[in-house]
């Protein structure tokens, strides 16, 4: 099938990451695909969009897309990433032209807006649009659930999965990881992978509470935040205020460099509160964590909880003082001792993850969902120039 993949986010948002999978996916299982997302992008042949955050920019791009569609299709259907906004005009236009349409509902995006205005807005996107797509693809039963009460008409689960090819331990030697981070051998380390977006980052200062606990009690560990972003100064701002100064910044990296980072890191941290925008999420970089043998702390809560609470070390709650109080014992019992060599060998939840999570689940979704298409019709559909 000929497909265009269109991601209205561009790549340090977590979003883009998913995208990239379904796209890399599609196309090894013989599908023709053109990929969009928004500029900036490092992505090999992708065709760039640029977006000003700003209605006329988002005008433009929508004006870019639809441009895009026109000169470059036929498509047997487009493929969108998102429910919000900015991609509303473009789901009324495919449909008023006839032209099939899946769209990836990976999250609840109105829970992470900055101001109240984009966040009544992506709401009622949210509740309005779901039935128009001829299908809805996510990842979890919750927001499966969701799409369903608020009309979608059919909806497929393609899981979130992680790259188990990068995301093995057995690639790194974390000695020589910390070497180049320039990070000290006497110096435990929790690793952390997020963007720091208003979406990415949303419970990263009940980490600090914690990581400020610990080194008011003179602890050694230090929070290696793997990651960058648009909200990056704001929350070094608030780092600095707080006067943590345990905090390894890395900025935004490549995605094939995060296992290099997470090879430095001694054990994983994950803190979800537990509120209706992280319940309808599905915890990517858990997955990631786990792809390397890392001990993981800290709390899940709603579709997370229900299928990896019990790959956790310990699940403490998203309470910043019992983490703190796990975490010092962790440091007190293991580290004078422990040289952790996750990076050694397979461990059964590794292989757990690849068996379950890794882009094999994604791709035999994926073909479910094109045989799905092509026996219900909606091909019938396709605009032709």
């Amino acid at each position: 099938m000929r497909i265009l993949f269109i991601n209205p986010l561009a790549e340090s948002f977590g979003s883009t990451i998913r995208c990239r999978f379904i796209v890399r996916c599609l196309r090894e299982l013989g599908h023709d695909v053109l990929y969009s997302e928004a500029a900036p992008s490092s992505f090999k042949d992708a065709v760039t969009v640029e977006q000003p955050d700003q209605i006329s920019g988002y005008l433009f791009a929508t004006r870019s897309r639809i441009d895009l569609i026109k000169k470059s299709g036929p498509f047997d259907f487009v493929y969108l990433s998102k429910l919000n906004p900015i991609t509303a005009p473009l789901i009324v236009w495919t449909r008023l032209n006839k032209i099939p349409l899946v769209v990836d509902w990976d999250d609840l995006d109105s829970f992470f807006q900055t101001n109240w205005l984009r966040t009544v807005a992506t709401r009622s996107v949210e509740r309005t649009f779901p039935p128009f797509p001829h299908y809805v693809t996510t990842h979890n039963v919750l927001l499966q659930k969701y799409a369903q009460r608020r009309g979608a008409k059919k909806v497929k689960i393609i899981p979130q999965v992680v790259d188990e090819t990068i995301f093995d331990p057995a690639r790194f030697d974390k000695k020589r990881e910390r070497r180049r981070l320039l990070i000290s051998d006497d110096s435990p380390v929790a690793g952390i992978v997020l963007t720091l977006t208003a979406g990415g980052a949303r419970d990263l200062e009940l980490l600090f509470q914690t990581m400020l606990l610990l080194q008011e009690n003179q602890s050694p560990l230090k929070l290696m935040i793997i990651g960058g972003g648009s909200q990056k100064y704001h929350y070094q701002e608030m780092a600095r205020a707080q006067g943590l100064d345990t905090i390894i910044w890395t900025d935004w990296i490549p995605y094939e460099s995060v296992p290099r980072h997470l090879a430095a890191c001694d054990i994983a941290l994950i803190m979800m509160r537990d509120d209706p925008g992280n319940r309808y999420r599905f915890s990517l970089k858990l997955l990631e964590y786990l792809a390397m043998n890392m001990p993981v702390f800290g709390s899940l809560c709603g579709a997370s909880a229900d299928k990896l609470n019990g790959y956790l070390e310990e699940s403490v709650g998203a309470d910043p003082e019992a983490l703190a109080d796990t975490l010092s014992d962790w440091v007190t019992e293991n580290w004078l001792d422990t040289q952790y060599d996750f990076q050694q060998g397979t461990s059964l939840i590794r292989e757990r993850i690849v068996e379950n999570y890794g882009l094999q689940t994604m791709k035999n979704s994926l073909q479910e969902l094109i045989l799905s298409i092509e026996q219900g019709g909606i091909l019938n559909d396709t605009l032709h120039h």
